[in-house]
């Protein structure tokens, strides 16, 4: 499992499962920026937060849940005074296969990110897993708690959206949509080609055929469009947008940034608010 090394222990590091689970408590309102390296569950238990992922931006609060995709980062901050107690569910690929049957889900749509309300069943189920986990025990009961848990978030779901979520995870993508879902984590092409199991020269030979122009280049594209995105839309300081756009430097998104637009990220925001403001007059 792909799990946050301060989460576990030896034991757990060293361990080959299929699934992660932690009580997480914060006691300060911080920003802190997580990578989403295996598909991740969070179950709020106390208190609210701010989430930021890809292009969705939300707050769950207590007996709210979010699922995130595998890929990209999370940028979240507490919002609620006191503390932030959540419930943190990390599930591979492998095991979310084990629940889900493929074949009876809707049409596909590219979604990252789905947020949904906890029932009173829901709640139930939760409170019979953090119990288990405070008796540090039964870990096998726990699993089938959480089995049982996402099957109760499938059959709440009435839109079928929590459906095309699962398929988007589990079914295979084509080469395009892997590079959607996964440019973003990496600083380089190597990163690039080792996450979608090919070496350098095979990926840049498919990306020339589906995109016409070098990964590089691309990859630079999506980032600073994004950066723009978020510069005329939101508040988020320059090293946030910097972070959350995936460069891998302040300096580095600083850089790239003037060099297609002309200016620096500051200057382009104080230039677009005064034109906002001009045509407002």
């Amino acid at each position: 499992m792909r799990v946050p090394e301060s989460f576990m222990n030896e034991e757990q590091k060293n361990a080959q499962t299929q699934i992660f689970y932690k009580k997480y408590i914060e006691h300060e309102s911080s920003r802190i920026y997580t990578k989403v390296e295996e598909n991740l569950l969070v179950i709020v238990l106390r208190g609210s937060k701010k989430l930021v992922y890809q292009d969705f931006e939300a707050t769950i609060s207590e007996g709210q849940y979010a699922f995130f995709r595998k890929g990209n980062y999370i940028m979240n901050q507490i919002i609620s005074e006191g503390r932030y107690d959540s419930l943190l569910i990390f599930l591979s690929d492998d095991f979310l296969k084990k629940i889900f049957e493929l074949q009876d889900f809707h049409v596909c749509f590219p979604t990252p990110f789905y947020q949904g309300e906890m029932v009173s069943y829901m709640k139930e189920e939760v409170d019979k897993i953090c119990e288990l986990i405070n008796r540090k025990e039964f870990d096998d009961i726990v699993r089938l708690k959480i089995m049982e848990l996402l099957v109760y978030i499938q059959e709440g779901d009435k839109t079928g959206e929590f459906s095309n979520f699962m398929r988007a995870i589990l079914l295979d993508r084509s080469f395009k949509d892997d590079i959607y879902s996964k440019f973003l984590q990496c600083q380089d092409i190597g990163e690039l080609a080792d996450l979608m199991h090919m070496s350098v020269s095979t990926l840049k030979r498919k990306f020339q055929k589906e995109f016409g122009c070098s990964p590089h280049l691309w990859m630079n594209e999506q980032k600073l469009e994004k950066a723009v995105v978020l510069l005329d839309t939101t508040d988020y300081s320059i090293t946030d947008i910097g972070f959350v756009c995936g460069f891998s430097s302040l300096s580095t998104f600083m850089a790239q940034f003037k060099k297609k637009y002309g200016v620096s990220p500051g200057v382009y925001r104080k230039e677009k608010l005064v034109n906002i403001i001009a045509k407002k007059g």
